[in-house]
C-alpha cells in the first residue's frame, strides 16, 4: 500500500527518547508561554500544562497511587483529559482510558484510582480503592 505524503512534509519523524512527562518538562522550559491546549475558550500555555500536571501527580501519589499502578481516566475529550493524562504519567502510573458509557472497562482495567468529570461521573463504577476526581 502506497501512503501519501503531501509535499514539503518528511517520510518520517525522530520522536525524543525518554518518558512522555520529559518530553512535556521539555517543552514547558522551552515554550512556557506559548499556548498547548486550546478547548474552546479554555487555554493552557505549556507552563500552565507541566504545572497542571504535577499538580494532579502530586495528589494521586498523597492519596497513596504508586509506580506502575493503573488509574483509568474516565472523562470526555477536553483538554482536562490531556492535563489529566500528563498528570497520572508524572505520577509514574499507568493511564487507562475508559470510555465513560462503558461501566465495565473500570473493572477489567484493575484501577486504584479515577479521573471522573462531572458530566460522566452518573456513569462511574467507583473502584474498590481510592477514587479522584
Amino acid at each position: 500500500m502506497k501512503r501519501y505524503v503531501p509535499d514539503g512534509m518528511p517520510k518520517s519523524l525522530t520522536y525524543p527518547e525518554g518518558p512522555l512527562g520529559a518530553v512535556l518538562a521539555g517543552s514547558a522550559r522551552r515554550y512556557a508561554d506559548r499556548i498547548a491546549l486550546r478547548d474552546g475558550e479554555l487555554t493552557f500555555t505549556y507552563g500552565e500544562l507541566y504545572d497542571s500536571a504535577l499538580r494532579i501527580a502530586q495528589a494521586l501519589r498523597e492519596r497513596g497511587v504508586r509506580r506502575g499502578e493503573t488509574v483509568a481516566l474516565h472523562q470526555p475529550n477536553s483538554a482536562w483529559f490531556t492535563v489529566t493524562y500528563f498528570g497520572i504519567l508524572l505520577a509514574g502510573a499507568v493511564v487507562i482510558p475508559v470510555n465513560p458509557a462503558l461501566r465495565d472497562q473500570l473493572e477489567e482495567a484493575g484501577t486504584v484510582a479515577v479521573f471522573t468529570h462531572p458530566s460522566t461521573r452518573a456513569t462511574l463504577t467507583r473502584p474498590r480503592s481510592r477514587a479522584c476526581g
